[in-house]
């Protein structure tokens, strides 16, 4: 369609407003309004269809822009992101800053349901073109789209609806949306692990190693991904570290459960698997950073920014020699 095309349409849609607004109901009886009904939400999808479809348009030439920006191809002054009124390289909203806003104020509609229109029509355009043409022709809804962002959850899943998309589409024209929604949650349950399976052998092979902490209550989280290699160095680090916990608090035998009292060198051990590991850790790092203090020409402070809170059981790592726990208790 060229801009002449669209300047068209509009003027049609304006057209068919004023006619909705001026149709007098009182002229016509049920089959001219059953008639009518039928038409009109028939058109009605058509024309959500064509709404998802613009708002796909938006955001593919608003990624075109931003690229062109990054690339030094657009005027001087413009918006990576062209969030303003400004124009880019092809057109701005107008005087609405973003899409969002501009599907919320002529939708009259909240910020929630404006974003979730977006997501589904970005979901449909991108990845699901024959659902989308389906809901131009207008022989389905966009409540079937919604169905289908079920399987959006997982990258891989998504892949794999993708190659059996025209098989999806098909259960439209023998389904309503329940039956559909029931359908997909079959299909992704059956075919959900055999995605992931498949994910993670790719993943594997190109997968990257990362280590992250996320601030979390009075601590921090945990999350990341080794090689097989760099597990087994960790693994070997941290049982070696936690023998020497062991010993250092005169945790001695083969059976040391929790809440269970030994004689002689032995104590209660109050402390998880989890436990003992994240402890293992700190000391292991902590001498790290006592190394760097004594070769560096600045002290290094660490005691400050130790995240993992502290066990039940607690001897200071410098004092491990000096002090003996409490055979009673298990307190040192």
């Amino acid at each position: 369609m060229s801009g002449e095309d669209f300047s068209r349409v509009g003027v049609l849609l304006a057209e068919l407003v004023g006619e909705c607004r001026t149709l007098a109901m009182d002229e016509g009886n049920i089959t001219d309004c059953a008639e009518l009904l039928e038409r009109l939400k028939t058109a009605g999808i058509a024309m959500d269809g064509l709404g998802a479809a613009l708002i796909g348009r938006v955001i593919e030439l608003q990624c075109k822009d931003a690229a062109e920006v990054q690339d030094g191809c657009a005027p001087d002054g413009d918006d990576p992101h062209h969030r303003g009124s400004d124009p880019g390289c092809h057109g701005s909203l107008g005087k609405d800053r973003t899409l969002l806003k501009l599907v919320e104020r002529t939708g009259r509609q909240s910020y929630r349901a404006a974003a979730k229109e977006i997501w589904l029509s970005k979901f449909a355009a991108g990845c699901f073109p024959m659902f989308l043409e389906g809901m131009r022709q207008g022989k389905i809804s966009a409540a079937y789209i919604e169905a289908l962002g079920m399987v959006g959850r997982t990258q891989a899943l998504t892949e794999l609806a993708q190659a059996n998309e025209e098989m999806l589409l098909e259960w439209t024209q023998t389904q309503n949306v329940k039956e559909f929604r029931r359908s997909i949650k079959r299909w992704e349950r059956e075919n959900g692990f055999k995605a992931a399976r498949k994910a993670r052998e790719a993943g594997g092979r190109g997968r990257r190693e990362s280590l992250r902490l996320y601030p979390e209550d009075d601590g921090y989280k945990v999350s990341g991904w080794l090689t097989g290699e760099s597990g087994s160095v960790v693994i070997r680090a941290l049982r070696q570290e936690s023998r020497v916990v062991v010993e250092e608090q005169g945790l001695s035998g083969t059976t040391r459960g929790a809440g269970e009292h030994h004689t002689g060198s032995s104590v209660v051990d109050l402390w998880g698997h989890g436990e003992r590991n994240a402890r293992s850790l700190v000391r292991i790092l902590r001498r790290v950073l006592k190394n760097n203090r004594r070769s560096s020409a600045g002290p290094v402070s660490f005691r400050d920014t130790t995240p993992i809170r502290r066990p039940v059981l607690w001897v200071e790592p410098e004092r491990d020699a000096q002090r003996k726990p409490n055979v009673a208790t298990g307190f040192g």
